[in-house]
């Protein structure tokens, strides 16, 4: 196709912008489902170059929804799918969607030859399969749970073999679960500075180590009441005045739940007295059951005292009511409608003959 071919040629140059424009005009030409893939993949692998994650996830569900294809032809390129989807939310820094994205990736890109353009399911010229296991792996560590990069790391059955060719961060989460956090940190300082040069991580690495470390010391703290601050630092290979200010912030974000004493060089966990818990919430269920009585109580006096106003369709219907009980004698207002015409004329009879 010739949008195609002119596309191609504008994403070599770097005019990257009449690159997506040839290959949108691609789509009034597709004729098969191949055609619609093929102009997909290149406008992802466009926008990635532009760092535009929002179109990236846009041209993907075209094709892709809920870690499924919507076409059989596509599925040759899942991989490639969820690798960019990962990338994109990596780009917004939702890092845990990433993570998620990177781990569900088909383990077919292991498989591919780096070195041969034609082969499909290699994604050589975006990122590679120790990339994915990077990514993957580093976001997962900043955003799940201990339980969770157990089982959805480790013990994955696909992303396993990611991880196979990046030992180091197997070892780091592995030394995470285990609950040797300096072992871990040490790991990832180790291979900070090559990671500070990969064009997908650079802007967000100073976070996810942020968010791996605190996650670290929320951890080591949980079992302890009182932590000397020396021992904190010598648990995370730092000074007294960096931990100092490190578990400030944590505390004054509410992360950790803890206080310091800066006299006796202590950090102390905040104690809740449960029992003050309990009666505070009988307390609230006491005075919210009263104040359901009380309106019970109410609803029942002013309906029994007649002052609830009627909607206007039984305000209708119990005017006819009142017309046809005057013309068939019926009780109103304990008193015949015959009666109060009779006594009423009665009435005017007895004024006359006076």
């Amino acid at each position: 196709m010739g949008y195609e071919d002119l596309g191609k040629h504008y994403h070599c140059i770097g005019d990257l912008s009449n690159a997506i424009r040839c290959f949108n005009k691609m789509h009034d030409f597709i004729t098969s489902n191949a055609h619609l893939i093929k102009m997909v993949l290149h406008n992802i692998h466009v926008s990635i170059d532009q760092k535009n994650w929002y179109n990236i996830t846009v041209n993907a569900s075209r094709i892709w929804s809920n870690g499924q294809t919507k076409y059989e032809e596509a599925k040759k390129h899942s991989a490639k799918l969820s690798s960019a989807l990962g990338i994109a939310q990596l780009g917004f820094h939702n890092f845990r969607t990433a993570a998620e994205e990177f781990i569900s990736t088909d383990p077919r890109m292991i498989q591919a030859k780096l070195d041969d353009p034609n082969d499909e399911e290699s994604y050589n010229e975006v990122l590679t399969p120790n990339d994915v296991a990077i990514y993957g792996g580093l976001c997962a560590l900043a955003s799940f749970t201990r339980q969770e990069l157990q089982t959805n790391v480790l013990e994955h059955k696909t992303f396993r073999a990611y991880l196979e060719l990046e030992p180091h961060i197997r070892r780091a989460i592995s030394f995470f679960i285990a609950s040797k956090y300096s072992a871990c940190l040490s790991i990832l300082e180790s291979s900070k500075t090559d990671y500070l040069l990969d064009i997908y991580l650079q802007s967000c690495l100073q976070q996810i180590y942020s968010r791996v470390r605190s996650k670290a010391i929320q951890q080591y703290f949980v079992p302890f009441s009182c932590v000397r601050l020396a021992v904190l630092a010598d648990a995370f290979n730092t000074d007294e005045p960096t931990i100092e200010d490190e578990l400030a912030q944590l505390i004054k974000c509410g992360s950790l739940p803890a206080r310091l004493d800066l006299v006796d060089r202590v950090l102390l966990a905040t104690t809740v007295d449960n029992r003050a818990e309990v009666h505070a919430r009988a307390l609230e269920m006491a005075k919210e059951y009263e104040r359901t009585a009380h309106l019970r109580i109410l609803r029942m006096a002013i309906l029994n005292a007649g002052l609830v106003v009627k909607p206007a369709h039984e305000k209708v219907a119990m005017g006819i009511g009142m017309a046809g009980a005057s013309q068939e004698g019926v009780v109103f207002n304990g008193n015949a409608a015959g009666d109060l015409m009779g006594g009423g004329m009665g009435s005017m009879s007895q004024g006359g003959g006076s």
